[in-house]
């Protein structure tokens, strides 16, 4: 536009039309020749303006249109990626929080099936032990009682012997020590029933 000023103005001023209106009085007063020169010389700057001016004005616009386009495509276009890659994240923290949920409920079900797995192993190691010890009672006790029974034999024979004076014969003998021993079996007996 500038460019169109400058070469009116310079046509103008070079135009004999301009130089009678300068000898007349000034430039504002109408005269068909000047009229004449202003439109040929109008034709002529809009003619070399469409030429050189107004072609690469348009096309400078349409390139200027067509970046803008593209930049509002590409902003669009990034927008969409934007939201599907923060879809995708939470899509993915979403599983990431269900798997690590997975996890530590698994590792409460293992600790619970350690945890059962030891408390019987010491329940049935603790059996073991109490059974042991049962075992080895009743072997003692057996072993006391068979002590007590040959002690208790020797002593009825021993007192037998003493209180007759006189050698007992070996019936006279064996029925003693069966009369004895049946005497403390049934002591033993009552004794094991008074300490259940």
């Amino acid at each position: 536009m500038r460019l169109a000023s400058i070469l009116t103005a310079f046509i103008l001023g070079f135009s004999p039309a301009a130089a009678s209106a300068a000898e007349e009085g000034g430039l504002i007063a109408f005269s068909p020749g000047v009229m004449f020169w202003t439109v040929v010389t109008f034709i002529i700057v809009a003619v070399v303006l469409r030429m050189f001016a107004w072609g690469p004005i348009l096309e400078q616009a349409a390139l200027r249109e067509k970046r803008i386009r593209d930049a509002i495509a590409d902003a669009e276009k990034a927008q969409k990626e934007s939201k599907r890659l923060q879809e995708e994240f939470e899509e993915r923290l979403e599983k990431a929080r269900a798997e690590a949920e997975a996890i530590i409920k698994e590792g409460r079900d293992d600790a619970l099936k350690v945890k059962d797995k030891y408390e019987q192993e010491q329940r049935a190691e603790g059996e073991a032990l109490k059974q042991r010890a049962i075992n080895e009672i009743d072997l003692a006790k057996g072993k006391a009682l068979e002590e007590i029974r040959l002690e208790a034999k020797t002593l009825a024979i021993e007192i037998a012997s003493k209180v007759l004076a006189r050698e007992v014969s070996g019936e006279d003998h064996e029925r003693l020590v069966e009369e004895a021993l049946e005497g403390y079996d049934r002591a033993v007996r009552d004794m094991e029933a008074e300490g259940r």
